[in-house]
């Protein structure tokens, strides 16, 4: 199993700025208007302001391409289910008290400058991931 940049917590904006930002990127992502495009600078340019740091923008823009043979765009990722989901997504109703354990190995992929995997969750992702292992990628 592959985790990428998440523990087995709770999530919310008020506990977690970056969790903010996921939920900001999230709309802004959504509320682009796909039929109103050109090419993906113009879609950088919309979302610039909800989104300004360069390099995420540019990252969540591989995702967006044009619809063959129309004259719109669209989204590789589901958007609009990533968006109703959110609230299932930062919800982890589950006690780290060892009941609900995955068997198998486990391997975290954490950004070095995230706030995703926090030393604090260690605890949990062991309660509830027994046998996993961590990597740190520096300056992500």
């Amino acid at each position: 199993l592959g985790v990428l940049d998440i523990a087995p917590v709770p999530y919310t904006a008020a506990k977690n700025r970056a969790w903010e930002e996921v939920e900001s990127v999230v709309r802004a992502c959504k509320e682009l208007p796909l039929d109103k495009l050109a090419d993906r600078h113009q879609a950088s340019r919309m979302l610039e302001s909800s989104i300004p740091n360069p390099v995420m923008r540019s990252f969540l823009l591989t995702n967006l391409h044009p619809v063959p043979g129309g004259d719109s765009w669209e989204w590789r990722i589901n958007v609009n289910a990533i968006s109703e989901s959110l609230a299932h997504i930062e919800d982890f109703p589950h006690e780290p008290n060892g009941e609900l354990q995955y068997p198998g190995q486990a391997f975290f992929i954490a950004g070095g400058d995230s706030n995703f995997i926090k030393t604090a969750h260690l605890r949990d992702i062991a309660a509830f991931f027994p046998q996993y292992t961590i990597a740190k990628i520096k300056n992500a």
